[in-house]
């Protein structure tokens, strides 16, 4: 049973230089993305439909 983990290898890269690359891309995917809704007219007109739709309110009481 000791021959079954005499290779076994443990993973000494540090974690931090992939957290900071993953926070660093996540953060200039939402500045793009902000720039876009601000800057892009399509973008900032589909934003505010999507704004004014969720604003809508359904009628739950009957007519009568």
């Amino acid at each position: 049973m000791a021959e079954l983990f005499a290779d076994f290898e443990v993973n000494n890269e540090l974690r931090w230089p992939i957290i900071l690359r993953l926070l660093g891309g996540s953060l200039v995917a939402h500045v793009l993305g902000i720039a876009c809704l601000m800057y892009v007219p399509a973008f900032r007109d589909a934003f505010n439909l999507a704004n004014l739709i969720a604003d809508t309110n359904f009628v739950d009481k009957p007519y009568a």
